[in-house]
């Protein structure tokens, strides 16, 4: 009997609608590309549950007569292409009837959409890929779309999905991407009843980018290049305001969200050694190029993208980038005031080596009392041990210290919160808000107290004693854009890297001068320590040279 069959068409559909349709956030994806196809000047993305249980898009589009309504939703229907050669060279974002034809096999969708000029719309009800009504509506100009209940008969999918708020922060990402493509499009996001955004139309590149990303001007370099067949435009963040994580970098080709890792790269080369190796400049970049110069199709939901003459689009792209920053004033920037009492670790650190007792616990030790420890290039403490001596790192060790600390607070709910004088207020990205919103509960068990004060707005009224002197916006929003919360479930390694992101920013820096008192209470309290070895990170905390060590350097 053979073994190789063909298989049913339903399971051919259910197979290629995973392709397209890998969760909510596709949904959401391919619903707004054939919203921007139809020149919809709004668009409006409801969402309930994460989109598992419904996704709405509504736009004011050139929308459908009945007859497209129904065939929208069949197997290799579309309009975006009607020949060979407009594959080689597209133009539209994607393929309208291929797109919600996949949809349908794995959900139930409702098309309502209006044609412009006419007086009456058209409803297509489809559960599953089987059309189940059609009828007339009234409904406004262009399309609404709504998808429930998905993947509800292919339970094997939905079973990896679980997580309403994760998948809810990638549908957030993707309507960010769509809407820093189309500035002139106004974007309204929606979910569970709660507006996460309100975009207005026709915004300039300059004012959705800050809307978004919160990339000022002050902050930013414009980028605006071109050749014969390549136009460059964009801002990237200057070199005082690029972090250790490759984040808030977006790339638009011909008004289409990609990615490209060598075009991150041929950025972050024009930078060159205006930043440190390991960070990454913020950056939206808008191409436009020819479109049978670029390759779309090698990805099943087109999220990235080839090109032709790959090498000669880099080097451009690196130019224009390398231009913009050498036209620019990148000299560094700060409230010297606020510097004084915020942006230095080591004026609070100094009065917790020197006054901070209680927190530490530091008990009077009798012996050694006269043993000196000395303080070499303000780095490391050297000291005595019975059989040699030893080197510390003051920085992996007074990390260490405070990252014991705050792992006990948290664990026994024994916060060493303080309330700030005056409330600090900082307001987010949508995306950092939406991180915020599922790690409120961590942020509160390691002693922050913050409370909504606005759309993307929140208020911070306490924070860990030993944050109290400190840039407590620059605190959170670093926090925010690492990602390192977790839920409250015993120490997630989540929860353990936030913890040792609060260390590391309280801890005394590489170059701090440190009081003979100060490098004996620092040492005597590194003992007390469960783990005195290494800091949170695993970097070693001291290293020991036995006696014999050093007699056998010296020759003697």
């Amino acid at each position: 009997m053979p073994k190789i069959h063909k298989l049913p068409q339903d399971i051919i559909a259910k197979t290629a609608a995973g392709e397209v349709v890998e969760r909510p956030a596709s949904v959401v994806k391919e619903l707004i590309e054939n919203s921007l196809d139809a020149k919809a000047s709004e668009i409006k993305i409801l969402v309930e549950n994460g989109g598992m249980s419904e996704i709405t898009v509504i736009d004011d589009g050139i929308g459908m007569d009945q007859q497209d309504s129904i065939s929208c939703l069949e197997s290799y229907t579309t309009s975006k292409i009607s020949s060979l050669d407009d594959l080689y060279s597209v133009r539209s974002l994607g393929f309208r009837g291929e797109a919600l034809y996949t949809m349908s096999q794995v959900s139930r969708i409702t098309v309502k959409s209006r044609l412009q000029g006419e007086n009456i719309g058209t409803e297509v009800i489809n559960e599953g890929g089987e059309i189940i009504s059609i009828k007339e509506v009234g409904i406004p100009e262009g399309t609404q779309i709504t998808v429930k209940d998905l993947f509800f008969n292919t339970p094997g999918r939905k079973k990896f999905i679980i997580n309403e708020q994760k998948e809810f922060r990638k549908i957030l990402d993707v309507t960010v991407s769509q809407a820093l493509a189309n500035p002139r499009t106004g974007f309204y996001l929606k979910h569970n009843e709660k507006c996460i955004l309100d975009l207005p139309k026709n915004q300039t590149m300059e004012e959705r980018i800050n809307d978004l990303l919160n990339l000022q001007p002050s902050k930013s370099i414009q980028i605006n290049h071109s050749s014969s067949y390549i136009g460059i435009t964009g801002l990237a963040a200057k070199p005082q305001h690029t972090t250790s994580y490759i984040r808030k970098q977006y790339l638009i080709v011909n008004n289409r969200p990609v990615k490209n890792n060598k075009i991150s790269q041929a950025v972050k080369e024009a930078f060159k050694s205006l930043i440190e190796p390991k960070n990454h400049p913020a950056y939206v970049l808008y191409l436009q190029l020819p479109f049978d110069i670029v390759d779309v199709n090698i990805h099943p939901r087109k999220e990235e993208i080839l090109f032709y003459d790959e090498k000669s689009l880099l080097e451009q792209i690196t130019q224009a980038v390398n231009n913009a920053l050498n036209q620019d004033d990148l000299t560094y920037k700060t409230d010297i005031f606020g510097s004084l009492l915020n942006d230095k670790a080591d004026y609070y650190s100094f009065s917790v080596l020197k006054d901070s007792v209680d927190i530490w616990s530091v008990k009077p030790k009798n012996n050694d009392q006269n043993q000196e420890i000395l303080q070499v290039h303000h780095l490391y403490l050297i000291t005595q041990t019975e059989d040699g001596i030893a080197i510390i790192d003051q920085h992996a060790a007074h990390e260490r210290i405070l990252y014991e600390q705050f792992l006990e607070a948290y664990e026994q709910k024994n916060e060493y919160s303080e309330e700030l004088n005056t409330p600090i207020l900082i307001e987010l990205t949508p995306q950092e808000n939406q991180i915020l919103l599922e790690h409120l509960e961590t942020l509160h068990e390691l002693g922050f107290e913050i409370e909504e004060f606005g759309t993307n707005t929140y208020k911070v009224i306490k924070v860990p004693s030993l944050l109290i002197k400190q840039d407590i916006k620059e605190i959170i929003k670093e926090i925010l854009e690492k990602k390192l919360l977790g839920k409250r479930e015993k120490i997630t390694q989540k929860s353990h890297e936030t913890i040792s992101y609060l260390a590391c920013r309280s801890a005394i820096k590489a170059g701090d001068y440190l009081s003979p008192e100060e490098r004996k209470k620092l040492i005597d309290k590194l003992n007390e320590t469960k783990t005195k070895y290494t800091c949170p990170h695993g970097r070693p905390v001291k290293v020991e040279f036995t006696l014999p060590d050093v007699h056998k350097t010296f020759k003697r």
